[in-house]
């Protein structure tokens, strides 16, 4: 085995944050401080996702995200109608937010993750205000039947 800086030890196939049990790559890791974690989230491979942000009200937001950030939330353009829909006071807030991924890729580019992004969004109805809280791509209503 190899030991390397930061008490991160190489073995073959699977990363595991000891301390976590967290499955994470291709080497097992062995977490002593905090420079480790950072040692070892800049090993892992990074993964592009699309995400939905399920709000309480049971509205929804598709992201992106590039950064492999697990807690990363998204910055919807919506925030206002968001605290307005959830009646959200600026000095005290209380919420609980399901995420939820829809796809991720260790291999697809920027370029490609965004128009998974779109379809995604078109797929969930997100861009529906009805539905969701994404503003683009604009959503179209139906032509009504009459």
């Amino acid at each position: 085995m190899a030991r390397h800086r930061g008490g991160i030890e190489d073995t073959a196939r699977s990363y595991i944050a000891v301390d976590t049990g967290i499955p994470i790559g291709d080497v097992a890791v062995r977490i002593v401080s905090d420079v480790d974690r950072w040692l070892v989230l800049a090993a892992m491979p990074r993964r592009k996702q699309v995400y939905k942000i399920t709000y309480p009200n049971g509205k929804v937001y598709v992201g992106m995200d590039l950064t492999r950030t697990i807690l990363y939330f998204g910055s919807p353009s919506a925030h206002e109608q968001i605290a307005a829909d959830l009646d959200i006071e600026a000095h005290r807030l209380e919420l609980t937010l399901r995420k939820e991924i829809l796809w991720e890729s260790e291999t697809a580019t920027d370029a490609e993750v965004r128009v998974k992004e779109m379809e995604l969004i078109r797929e969930t109805r997100a861009n529906d205000p009805a539905v969701g809280y994404n503003k683009l791509p604009r959503h179209r209503h139906p032509p009504s039947a009459e």
